[in-house]
């Protein structure tokens, strides 16, 4: 089976470790399929497939919202040329007739509109980002199958929005490998920071609410607890500039944060290796790579007292009130100066990691699903 790998999107975050991931494994080992691979122009996950597969394999245009719609034409001949059989998709649906498609669904919010989840974004940018929700759930909806690594999500796709469960899986999320030789000079000055590191490995999203740490930085300067918040952030961003640069001056916290920029997928064991620990303060998450990155490196887990959170790491994490610097601030406190505790939570997180599945595992469990979602469709 020809089969097209939909990466267009992914750009940053989570969603970029685990497309590298699949891209490693399927050039080890294909199934007995042909992959090809549509990604963003000059992005990083380009530049990986190039090394891995032909140049008649690969699809690559510049990354925009405009570029999608623009070069529609020249996607459908490519899948035209190629005799694609499959789409899979790590985005909703490409509007082509006539070949199943299944969508990794990991945006979260469509599945719990409860949730104010862009309540905090000015009203323009609201009204944009619902318009862009909409055409997204149906676009996910549309697809022939649905793979999800987050169980709560599936249930909905089924109990909210009537999608048939029967063409959906549930996969569990696979522990990272990294090639750990493969390392950054840039990044080496992090291991001589002597103070307690703690990593906040994300792109910039109110979501995430990244933008609280100032305030959290400000009690433990008061407490005299010295700590360092190491974020993948870019300085140049006006948002990250006005709700947590300018925040950091005004509380005269400038010592507890380091940024370091966009952080390549090669090189993230080696910022998870140079921390103590990492934090993830989400309203919402699929899942997030952050929890399977601090387990295999024997690092502690901050994460946001939420439903999705507590399903998945249970007592692996230490939970905090994500609303609350004095929360956060005490748990931080309490860890650092509390060599057992922090021991004690490694060891949790070991014995969570046999619920994990390998990467070969876990592709193996999706291209098992795409060859059935395609036997579906073509008899």
């Amino acid at each position: 089976m020809n089969i097209l790998l939909n990466f267009f999107p992914v750009s940053a975050g989570g969603g970029q470790q685990v497309a590298s991931n699949f891209l490693k494994i399927i050039t080890q080992n294909n199934y007995g399929h042909c992959w090809f691979v549509y990604v963003g122009k000059n992005s990083e996950l380009h530049k990986q497939v190039e090394q891995l597969l032909p140049v008649k394999q690969i699809l690559a245009i510049p990354y925009s919202y405009k570029a999608r719609i623009f070069n529609r034409g020249l996607l459908k001949k490519y899948i035209a040329k190629n005799k694609i059989e499959l789409i899979y998709n790590y985005a909703p649906i490409i509007p082509v007739k006539g070949i199943p498609q299944v969508v990794r669904s990991v945006y979260s919010n469509l599945y719990f509109p409860e949730i104010n989840f862009w309540g905090t974004y000015p009203f323009r940018t609201r009204i944009k980002k619902k318009i862009i929700d909409y055409f997204r759930l149906r676009g996910t909806l549309k697809a022939d199958g649905l793979i999800f690594e987050n169980r709560s999500m599936q249930d909905r796709a089924e109990s909210l929005f009537k999608y048939d469960r029967t063409k959906t899986l549930y996969v569990e999320p696979s522990i990272t490998q990294f090639d750990e030789s493969n390392n950054n000079e840039n990044l080496d000055y992090l291991e001589e920071i002597e103070d307690f590191k703690i990593l906040y490995l994300s792109s910039w999203h109110l979501n995430k609410n990244i933008h609280i740490l100032p305030y959290v930085a400000k009690i433990l300067s008061e407490k005299k607890i010295i700590v360092k918040f190491v974020l993948s952030l870019d300085r140049k961003n006006q948002q990250i500039k006005e709700l947590l640069l300018n925040p950091i001056i005004e509380n005269r916290v400038e010592n507890y944060f380091e940024l370091i920029g966009k952080v390549e997928s090669g090189y993230v064991h080696q910022v998870v290796k140079s921390s103590d620990a990492l934090i993830l303060l989400s309203k919402l998450e699929c899942f997030s790579s952050n929890i399977i990155e601090a387990y295999s490196f024997r690092k502690v887990l901050f994460i946001a007292d939420e439903p999705w959170s507590r399903a998945v790491c249970e007592d692996a994490g230490i939970f905090v009130d994500r609303v609350s610097p004095m929360d956060i601030a005490e748990k931080i406190i309490q860890l650092v100066k509390d060599k057992a505790l922090y021991d004690s939570f490694v060891d949790k997180a070991q014995l969570s990691l046999r619920y994990f599945n390998t990467p070969e595992e876990k592709v193996r469990k999706q291209v098992e699903f795409l060859e059935g979602i395609y036997n579906k469709y073509t008899t």
